[in-house]
């Protein structure tokens, strides 16, 4: 019986092609350029040997929450994938999505006025899912590419409904730090009725309720709504970061300075026990901290100013008598002078 020698040298699976299926078609596509990608979806094909599409939809937790439709996690897997297939480099990948979600947002706008988006989110949503299952920081970054690039058109023509799924996506994304901070500043130019709604408690408790209520509360803080006092009146518009605030039942504990009623319902964000000073908003109470502001050392700051100026007028006031008690003891010493000079003559 004759052995038939085997060769020991075998091909290394980074230059094996991927299979991926998709329904009833299958097609190969380059290892090395996903690995660059999503390198947690190439790790994961090494160990069921094929890439299905379906079964990545099939797991997919906002599928199962009908949040989105199977086709509509399908089509963005198959965007995905066909991009990476066609661009081996990072940078072209990304690219090549932003253009997708660029094309997918004029649609939307030209296929209706009223409620555009929705295309455009959908495949944002599945990204996202996409994103945060798999780890995969270079698509968190291409998202948030596009969100802070189109984000203030976005939220100024959406409805709080779509404001919240669009925060959803961007909380679930693999987004580093300085680019979630970024695409949260662009939810500042929603209108002001949205604003209204979304700052209402009423609303809902659920989780990305209450972070976004958080995060609109503290960026009109840090925008410093209070700026000017004597705008929002009717002949003159609102200004841009001067929001309504809700009606709420407590209104009677907000006490303001300003001029007017329908002033006090236009200013944004109520703080309570708020009084002016100058251009400023103190507040009176230590109990609230929004944020990083330190509102009470502020106000302390504020008060031994006050204090400095007061004493410093004090001190001229009490230099000045002295000069002048100074003066009318040398007029009367020079006029007594004058009768003695006088009585001797």
């Amino acid at each position: 019986m004759a052995l038939i020698a085997r060769s020991r040298h075998r091909q290394p699976d980074s230059d094996l092609p991927i299979t991926v299926v998709i329904e009833d078609r299958d097609y190969n596509m380059n290892r090395g350029a996903l690995s660059l990608f999503i390198p947690k979806l190439e790790q994961k094909q090494r160990s069921y040997g094929i890439l299905d599409v379906d079964d990545i939809v099939y797991r997919s937790p906002i599928v199962r929450r009908a949040q989105v439709a199977e086709h509509n996690m399908r089509g963005a897997c198959i965007v995905l994938l066909e991009t990476i297939s066609k661009n081996v480099a990072k940078e072209a990948v990304k690219i090549q999505l932003v253009r997708k979600l660029d094309k997918e947002l004029c649609q939307d706008q030209s296929y209706s006025h009223h409620r555009p988006g929705q295309l455009c989110l959908k495949l944002f949503l599945c990204l996202s899912e996409l994103s945060q299952r798999y780890k995969s920081s270079p698509l968190g970054s291409t998202l948030s590419h596009f969100f802070i690039s189109h984000g203030s058109a976005i939220a100024a023509h959406s409805d709080p409904n779509t404001l919240l799924k669009w925060f959803s996506a961007i909380m679930t994304a693999q987004i580093d730090r300085a680019d979630f901070d970024a695409c949260m500043q662009q939810f500042s130019h929603a209108q002001p009725h949205v604003i209204q709604e979304l700052l209402n408690p009423r609303r809902g408790n659920s989780r990305p309720s209450r972070l976004l209520r958080e995060f609109i509360r503290r960026l009109l803080y840090i925008q410093e709504i209070f700026s000017d006092e004597y705008m929002g009146f009717r002949q003159r518009g609102m200004r841009r970061n001067r929001y309504p605030t809700y009606q709420s039942r407590y209104m009677d504990r907000y006490e303001y300075e300003n001029p007017g009623r329908r002033t006090r319902r236009r200013i944004g964000y109520r703080v309570p026990s708020v009084r002016l000073l100058g251009n400023s908003h103190l507040l009176e109470s230590d109990e609230y901290d929004y944020g990083e502001v330190a509102i009470e050392e502020y106000i302390d700051h504020r008060l031994d100013e006050v204090r400095d100026e007061t004493d410093m007028a004090l001190y001229n006031v009490h230099d000045r008598l002295v000069e002048l008690e100074d003066t009318v003891g040398v007029e009367s010493d020079r006029g007594a002078l004058y009768e003695d000079i006088n009585s001797e003559f």
